[in-house]
């Protein structure tokens, strides 16, 4: 995993702490897409045994697809409850918002 993030220069993501020289925008899109690519590893190793296309299909709805009640409801809440920042620019709020429904 980190050859890839290596290779994608993303391996500056990778720290506790934002850098001081990074823009609070940039640090968010190199953070997401770290993200991005740790998850998709996961989920094709995860992915390997299945076959088909439908399975492959039908494991990543069981996974991630958010269609129970409970997850509904926590997700509403966690809109609801969004507040703009004033320190932050609209930028970083329609990020952050985006970041959410992911």
């Amino acid at each position: 995993m980190l050859g890839i993030l290596f290779i994608k220069a993303c391996e500056g993501a990778l720290v506790e702490i934002k850098p001081e020289y990074m823009i609070d925008v940039a640090w968010m899109k190199l953070n997401k897409t770290v993200i991005t690519c740790i998850k998709i590893n996961e989920i094709l190793v995860d992915l390997q045994k299945l076959t088909s296309a439908f399975e492959i299909l039908e494991k990543l709805k069981a996974t991630y697809e958010i269609t129970t009640p409970i997850n509904q409801v926590h997700l509403m809440g966690k809109l609801l409850c969004m507040q703009l920042d004033e320190s932050k620019s609209v930028v970083e709020h329609l990020s952050i918002f985006t970041c959410t429904l992911s």
